[in-house]
C-alpha cells in the first residue's frame, strides 16, 4: 500500500530531523501520513458544516424577524436551544477534525466520544423507525416518514462506521503517538565524544 512507504528524509529539503508525531523520522526514513485519515477529517468537517449552518442561519433569520435583538426573557429562552442542538456538536465535530488534522491523540479521543454519542442517536432512529408503522396505522405518508427516519438513522450511523473503522487500526493509532526519545547512556555519551 501507498500509505506504508516511507520517503528518505534527504529527497526533501525542507525536512526537519526533529520531527515528532505522524511524520517522526526512523532510520532517515520519514513515514507518511494516512491518507484515510485525512478521510476520517474530512468527515468530520463535513459533519460540522451542517449544525453550524443551520445554527448561523437560525441566528440570521432570527436577527431579520425581530429587527435586532428582543428583550423579551422567554425569547432569550428560546435561542438556548439552537446552541445546545446544533452550535455545540458542530463545533465538537470541529475540534475533532482539528485534533486529528495534527494527530493530537486528544482529537481520536473526542472522534470516539461523538461516533459513542452517533450510534446511540443512528439506533434511536432506527428504533423509531421500525415503530411508526404501529404509532401511525393507516397513514398515506407512512412509508415517506419510515424511509426518512431511516435515513437519518443511517447518516448518523455513518459517523461512527468510519471512525472506529480507521482509528481503531493499530496502524492508523500508531500515528497519534509521539516517539519515545531515549536518553543516551553514559557509554554512548562517552562514545559520541571520542
Amino acid at each position: 500500500m501507498a500509505e506504508d512507504q516511507a520517503t528518505h528524509s534527504t529527497q526533501n529539503p525542507f525536512a526537519s530531523p526533529a520531527i515528532t508525531g505522524a511524520g517522526h523520522v526512523e532510520d532517515g526514513m520519514k513515514t507518511k501520513r494516512s491518507g484515510w485519515i485525512l478521510a476520517v477529517v474530512i468527515v468530520n468537517f463535513i459533519y460540522s458544516m451542517i449544525p453550524l449552518l443551520y445554527f448561523f442561519t437560525f441566528y440570521v433569520f432570527f436577527v431579520m424577524m425581530y429587527q435586532g435583538w428582543p428583550d423579551n426573557q422567554s425569547v432569550w429562552m428560546m435561542l438556548v436551544f439552537p446552541i445546545g442542538i446544533f452550535l455545540f456538536p458542530g463545533m465538537c465535530f470541529l475540534f475533532a477534525g482539528i485534533g486529528l488534522i495534527y494527530r493530537k491523540q486528544w482529537g481520536r479521543i473526542l472522534a470516539f466520544v461523538i461516533g459513542g454519542f452517533m450510534t446511540l442517536f443512528g439506533l434511536y432512529f432506527i428504533f423509531i423507525a421500525c415503530m411508526l408503522p404501529s404509532l401511525e396505522g393507516d397513514d398515506p405518508d407512512l412509508l415517506a416518514s419510515v424511509i426518512g427516519v431511516l435515513v437519518m438513522g443511517l447518516v448518523f450511523l455513518a459517523y461512527p462506521f468510519v471512525t472506529y473503522g480507521v482509528l481503531l487500526r493499530k496502524k492508523y493509532a500508531a500515528e497519534f503517538v509521539k516517539p519515545v526519545q531515549s536518553v543516551p547512556t553514559q557509554s554512548e555519551e562517552t562514545h559520541d565524544l571520542r
